[in-house]
C-alpha cells in the first residue's frame, strides 16, 4: 500500500497527528514496533484484539497515503537529479573518453554513436532544462503546494529517454529480424514475448496453411507508441507483415487504450498492416474449455474485457502457450484474430489490405476510438 514510507516513518507521522501536545506519548508510540494496519469494521468485530493503537483510521490513512506519495515524488526527483547531473557532463570530449574506455563487446556502443549530436550526448540540453526545473518542483512538493513543474520534468524525461532509446530500437529490430526474416515468408508482430507462443500454436491449427513460413516476433505496445519508434523498420525487415495490437478495451466497442491508439495511428500512416483486437487482449480469446484444461474452478462465463488474473485464481501468462495448444481452431475461426490470421497466411495480397480492418473499430467520424 505504501511505496516509500516504512513502519517507523508512518508511526512518526501518526504520532504527530494523535499526540500533537504530548511529547511523551508521541515518543512511546513511535518506538512501538507493532505493524500498523487498517482493518475493516467487520474484521475488527471478529478480531476485537486488533482494535488497538496500531489500527489506522480512514482519515489517518488518507494523510499517510498523501505523505507517502510526497516522499515517493521527492525520492524520484532526487534520483532524476543525480542522473541528469551526470548526463549534463557528456560533452563531445567526455563521450569520446567513455567510448574509448568501452568494451569492444559492448553492443550498446554502435547505436549510441548514431544518437550523438556533434559528438555529444543528445540529452544534454534536456538534462540542463530538467536540472533547472527540479529544485522548483521539490520546493513546491515539500511545502505541500501544487507542483506544475512535475509535468514538464516528466515530459522532458520521456523525451530524453526516447532520444537515447530510438537508435537501440532500430538496431534491435534489425538484429531481431535478421535471422528470422531471411528465411520466413511472413512476419507476424505481436504484443509481447508471452504472445509469441500463443500465435505459434494458433497458426499451426489453421486449416490448409499453404506451407507459409511465418516468423512471430514481439513488439512492445507502449514502446511502439513512441513517435521515435522506427515503425518503418518493420516494413524494411519484411513488407509481408502484420501487427496485432491488444486494444485494452474495457467494454465491447469501447475506446482503445491511449498507447495502442497512438501506435495504430502511426501504423496506419506508415502503411503497416495491423489490427486492433475487438476484445481486451490476446488472452481474452482463450476459450473456457482451454482454460479449464489448465486451471480448476474456471467461471462459466469469461469476461472478454477484463484481465484473466482477476477472473481465474492462479492465472499466469507463462501458461499462455499451453492454453492456446488446448484450443480448437473453430473456437478462434470466427473471431477478428482468427479471420486476420486466415487472410494473412492464405494470401498476402489480401492481407496487405488488413490496415483497412482498423476501419471496423473506428468511430463514425473515421477516427480510431
Amino acid at each position: 500500500m505504501f511505496r516509500r514510507l516504512k513502519n517507523r516513518e508512518l508511526r512518526s507521522i501518526l504520532a504527530q497527528l494523535r499526540f500533537p501536545h504530548d511529547p511523551v506519548a508521541r515518543e512511546k508510540f513511535e518506538r512501538d514496533s507493532q505493524p500498523l494496519h487498517c482493518s475493516s469494521e467487520l474484521w475488527i468485530e471478529r478480531h476485537p484484539e486488533a482494535n488497538n493503537s496500531a489500527r489506522i483510521t480512514t482519515a489517518e490513512l488518507f494523510v499517510l497515503l498523501r505523505e507517502d506519495r510526497r516522499a515517493d515524488i521527492l525520492h524520484r526527483l532526487e534520483k532524476m537529479e543525480e542522473h541528469y547531473a551526470k548526463v549534463a557532463t557528456l560533452d563531445s570530449r567526455e563521450v569520446e573518453r567513455r567510448l574509448l574506455a568501452a568494451s569492444p563487446d559492448d553492443l550498446g556502443v554502435a547505436p549510441y554513436k548514431k544518437a550523438l549530436v556533434n559528438g555529444a550526448d543528445p540529452r544534454r540540453a534536456i538534462a540542463e532544462a530538467i536540472l533547472r526545473q527540479i529544485p522548483i518542483a521539490r520546493r513546491h512538493v515539500e511545502q505541500g503546494e501544487e507542483a506544475l513543474e512535475l509535468v514538464e520534468v516528466e515530459r522532458l524525461n520521456a523525451r530524453a529517454n526516447e532520444l537515447l532509446v530510438a537508435p537501440h530500437v532500430r538496431r534491435g529490430i534489425r538484429v531481431l529480424t535478421q535471422e528470422n526474416a531471411d528465411r520466413a515468408d511472413l512476419i507476424l508482430w505481436v504484443e509481447g514475448p508471452h504472445d509469441v507462443e500463443v500465435f505459434r500454436k494458433w497458426l499451426l491449427k489453421i486449416p490448409d496453411p499453404k506451407n507459409a513460413s511465418v516468423a512471430i516476433l514481439p513488439l512492445a505496445g507502449h514502446q511502439a507508441a513512441s513517435r521515435h519508434f522506427a515503425l518503418e523498420e518493420l516494413l524494411k525487415a519484411n513488407p509481408k507483415c502484420l501487427v496485432i495490437l491488444d486494444s485494452e478495451r474495457k467494454e465491447a466497442q469501447g475506446r482503445v487504450e491511449k498507447a495502442r491508439r497512438q501506435t495504430a495511428h502511426r501504423l496506419e500512416k506508415a502503411n503497416v498492416p495491423f489490427i486492433l483486437t475487438e476484445r481486451r487482449a490476446t488472452e481474452n480469446y482463450f476459450s473456457g474449455k482451454a482454460l479449464s484444461s489448465v486451471y480448476p474452478n474456471v467461471p462459466n462465463e469469461i469476461d472478454r474485457f477484463r484481465e484473466l488474473n482477476r477472473q481465474i485464481n492462479g492465472f499466469s501468462k507463462h501458461d499462455n502457450g499451453t492454453i492456446a495448444q488446448a484450443m480448437d481452431w473453430n473456437e478462434l475461426a470466427e473471431t477478428d484474430i482468427g479471420r486476420a490470421l486466415i487472410s494473412f497466411v492464405h494470401g498476402f495480397t489480401e492481407a496487405s489490405r488488413l490496415g483497412s480492418v482498423a476501419v471496423d473499430v473506428k468511430s463514425k467520424d473515421g477516427k480510431i476510438p
